[in-house]
C-alpha cells in the first residue's frame, strides 16, 4: 500500500462486503453461461461477455462506490477488430474491464485464473484466451495458435502488456505478445488507458477506497506498415505514450525495459 492510500472503516465494509458479492454473482451467472451455451452451440458468446460480463463489473464497482468517467479521444468507442492494451496496476482493472462493454472482445489473462474453478469453467466456456506467462515460448505458442480463431469470428483482443498489476515504476516493461499478435493479425492497436485505479486500490490489494476512474480510449495506432523486425521501436513509442498520459517525467532504468 502507498503512503497515498489511507481506507477507512467504510472502505473496509464495502471492500468485504464485494468478495461475497463476487463469489456470489460469478456462480449465479454461470448458472446462465452453461445452459445458454449450450442450447446456443456457443452463439450467445459475444452477448453474455459484453452483457453479463457488464452485470458483475458494474455491480461491484457500484458495492465499492466507484464511478466511471468514460472518454474517447476520436469522439466514439472504437468498434474493432482490434487489439486493445490497457495499463495494469489494480484489482479494479478487471471490473473496470467489464463494465466498459467492449464488443465482441477476448481477453488474454494469466493461466492462473484458472485455479478458481468459477473462472476456470466462465473463461473456457466464453473462449477467453489464457497464456503462461512464465514460459515465453509457450505464451507465444498459444497466441500463434489463437490467431485463426480470432480472425474467423471477427474477435478482438484484449492485452496488458505490462503482464501484471505489480511491477516497477508507473508503467511497467511491455512485453512483446499484443504487438507481435496485431501484425499478424493484421489489426490496428487502440490503446486504453485506465487513470485512478491504482491510488483506489494499488497492485494485488483487495481493499479499495470510493473514488471516479477515468478509462479513456487513446486515438487508435495503425499497424499497417509494422513488420517483427521493427518491433521493439514500435513497442517503446507506444509505451511512451503511456508514459506522457501518466505524467511520468523520470522512467524505469533501461536495464529493467526487458520487452
Amino acid at each position: 500500500m502507498t503512503e497515498a492510500f489511507r481506507p477507512n472503516l467504510a472502505d473496509y465494509l464495502r471492500s468485504g462486503i464485494l468478495i461475497i458479492w463476487f463469489l456470489f454473482i460469478l456462480f449465479a451467472i454461470m448458472l446462465i453461461v452453461v445452459p445458454l451455451t449450450i442450447l446456443t452451440w456457443g452463439k450467445a458468446t459475444n452477448w453474455m461477455i459484453k452483457n453479463l460480463g457488464y452485470i458483475i463489473g458494474a455491480s461491484c464497482l457500484w458495492v465499492l462506490n466507484i464511478k466511471l468517467d468514460i472518454n474517447y479521444a476520436e469522439g466514439k468507442k472504437p468498434e474493432g477488430p482490434a487489439v486493445f492494451l490497457i495499463n495494469h496496476s489494480s484489482t479494479l482493472d478487471l471490473f473496470v474491464l467489464l463494465a466498459i462493454q467492449m464488443p465482441n472482445i477476448r481477453f488474454v489473462a494469466k493461466k492462473e485464473f484458472q485455479y478458481n474453478p468459477l473462472f476456470f469453467v466462465l473463461g473456457n466456456l466464453t473462449g477467453q484466451i489464457f497464456i503462461d506467462r512464465s514460459n515465453s515460448e509457450s505464451a507465444v505458442r498459444k497466441l500463434h495458435d489463437e490467431i485463426e480463431r480470432v480472425k474467423r469470428k471477427n474477435l478482438s483482443v484484449l492485452f496488458a502488456p505490462e503482464g501484471s498489476r505489480t511491477h516497477p515504476g508507473v508503467i511497467g516493461p511491455f512485453k512483446r505478445g499484443a504487438f507481435r499478435m496485431a501484425i499478424d493479425l493484421g489489426y490496428p492497436i487502440v490503446p486504453v488507458y485506465i487513470e485512478n485505479a491504482k491510488k483506489l486500490c494499488p497492485g494485488a490489494a483487495m481493499l479499495a477506497k470510493s473514488g471516479t476512474i477515468t478509462v479513456t480510449f487513446q486515438e487508435t495506432i495503425s499497424t499497417e506498415n509494422w513488420s517483427h523486425k521493427t518491433l521493439p521501436a514500435h513497442i517503446k513509442e507506444t509505451r511512451d505514450r503511456y508514459l506522457d498520459w501518466a505524467g511520468v517525467t523520470e522512467d524505469i532504468p533501461e536495464a529493467e525495459l526487458t520487452v
